[in-house]
């Protein structure tokens, strides 16, 4: 076989499958997939089979903590923290920051480590409830912020928590047990808050 021939074949089939492709697209038409789109196709479907049910929602960080096991927030941050951070007692800063001393420890306050400047300029102590929501999601709590894994499961959350705060040579006192408030209507509205 010469080359002329070998380089029709090629053509022909380069071709061929332009055409079939395009044919393809025409026949059966692209729809395009986010998870945008479905997600509010789920919510509007579970709407309407029942609107007055309501997702149910995580409790406070105080009872999630109350049933908190330290030894399962050791393993999650021995299997999925330890890439980017180390727990001990002076230890190194990694991708992250050092962890121990974390509870009740201001944000952004690690010597030795290159912060983002959105955790420099944050400024607050590290709480039981900002370590709660930013686990969850962090660049919700500090826009910027170069973490980016997160624990999407609150009792994981409340576990990690519970085994951060015994990395202290004073760990803080757990917080009281405080349900969530699922809004005014159960807790008298607005209307109660002034009269205090």
């Amino acid at each position: 076989m010469n080359f002329n021939s070998a380089a029709a074949a090629v053509l022909v089939v380069g071709i061929s499958a332009m055409v079939i492709s395009k044919v393809g697209d025409i026949l059966v038409p692209e729809t395009r997939f986010t998870y945008e789109a479905a997600a509010e196709a789920s919510r509007d479907s579970a709407e309407a089979a029942d609107p007055v049910q309501k997702a149910p929602s995580e409790p406070s960080v105080s009872e999630a903590l109350a049933n908190a096991d330290v030894a399962k927030g050791q393993k999650l941050v021995q299997s999925k923290c330890k890439s980017c951070h180390s727990w001990n007692k002076g230890g190194r800063n990694g991708t992250g920051p050092n962890l121990y001393g974390v509870v009740g420890r201001k944000k952004g306050a690690v010597d030795g480590y290159s912060y983002s400047s959105a955790m420099k300029s944050a400024g607050t102590d590290w709480t039981y409830e900002s370590l709660y929501e930013f686990l969850k999601r962090p660049s919700a709590v500090v826009k910027g912020t170069k973490m980016a894994y997160r624990l999407r499961k609150y009792q994981q959350r409340a576990d990690v928590i519970a085994f951060l705060r015994t990395l202290s040579d004073s760990p803080l006192p757990l917080p009281e047990i405080k349900p969530k408030n699922d809004g005014d209507e159960q807790t008298g509205g607005a209307a109660d808050r002034k009269s205090d």
